[in-house]
Order: C-alpha cells, then sequence, then structure tokens
C-alpha cells in the first residue's frame, strides 16, 4: 500500500509545469481582460475630455457675465466695457471673446478648448453667433434677438459624442444638457 501511494505521488511530481493548451488558454483570458480594460479607458478618457472642454467654456462666458456685472476694466481700454461678444466657428477648437468699450469692438483674447480632439459642433439656433452680452444687466442677446435659449454643442472628433451648453437668454443660467 505504501508503494502505490508513493508511486502516485511521483507520477504528480514528474510533470514539472503547465501542458501548451493551459498557457494558451491563461494567455488568451489575459488578453482578453487587457483588450476590455484598454477599450473602456479609452472611452472613459474621451468622455473626460469633452467634459473638461464644456467645463471650461461654461467657466469662461460665466467670468465674461462677472467682469460685465461687475464693470471690470478691461486694461487696454482703461474702462469697463459696455458689451462682450463671442464669436464660434463651428469645426473650430477655440472661440473667440470681443469686448465693445466706446463703440468700437476689439478681441479681448481666443480661447482654446483644452483638448484638440474636441471641437464645437454647431450653435442653436443657427443665427445665435455671435452671442453678446451687454450692460448693465448682463443681458443675452444671440442675432440680434433676445431672452432665446442658446445651444451650443461640443463633438468629440474620435469618438463622435457630444455635449452641450446650454445659455438661458432670459435668467443668463448657463449649465448642460
Amino acid at each position: 500500500m505504501k508503494s502505490d501511494k508513493n508511486s502516485q505521488f511521483e507520477i504528480r511530481n514528474s510533470r514539472f509545469g503547465f501542458t501548451m493548451i493551459e498557457l494558451l488558454v491563461v494567455i488568451f483570458i489575459m488578453t482578453l481582460l487587457t483588450s476590455l480594460v484598454t477599450t473602456n479607458f479609452q472611452r472613459q478618457r474621451q468622455q473626460q475630455e469633452i467634459q473638461a472642454s464644456s467645463s471650461d467654456l461654461i467657466s469662461k462666458i460665466r467670468e465674461i457675465q462677472s467682469n460685465l456685472l461687475g464693470g471690470k476694466v478691461v486694461p487696454a481700454a482703461g474702462k469697463a466695457a459696455e458689451a462682450y461678444q463671442i464669436v464660434f466657428t463651428p469645426g473650430s477648437t477655440a472661440f473667440r471673446v470681443d469686448y465693445n468699450a466706446g463703440g468700437a469692438t476689439t478681441t479681448l483674447e481666443t480661447v482654446s478648448l483644452p483638448t484638440p480632439n474636441v471641437v464645437i459642433d454647431q450653435i442653436v439656433p443657427g443665427s445665435a453667433n455671435p452671442i453678446y452680452l451687454r450692460a448693465p444687466f448682463g443681458k443675452i442677446t444671440a442675432g440680434g434677438v433676445a431672452n432665446l435659449t442658446i445651444q451650443i454643442d461640443l463633438k468629440h472628433s474620435k469618438s463622435g459624442n457630444v455635449r452641450s451648453v446650454i445659455i438661458d437668454g432670459v435668467s443668463g443660467k448657463i449649465g448642460l444638457q
């Protein structure tokens, strides 16, 4: 009886390593898991890029509102702006901010979105470009029309995901959809 146990023990220990099938199964499973994790990571990264771009756009519009309502002096003009305008170019990764102080419109800055993969897709309604913010109460007009709800769509060029920034022309509220 002792010899049978020893022989079974010797048979199990005589096999060193794994068979080729076992190794292939493990490699296949690891490859599958790696591809799933990588795909999910890329999707999440694209969502974060479009989220960062929409947050930056909202922050810039709120900054312009604050400068206008607070009467902040534009250094180049030496006085507070009477109005700001935001000019969007569909298909671009940047937008322009102009100010009007004393009747002349001058470019204040060109703002680039934080990631090159996100572009300004469209502005709804189409006549809403440029968007004007006017003193003294921060009245928002677009295409010469007041009290519009303006939608600015940001699109990720690789994934096609779209995020919309909504500006309520009545209340001045800016948010995401």
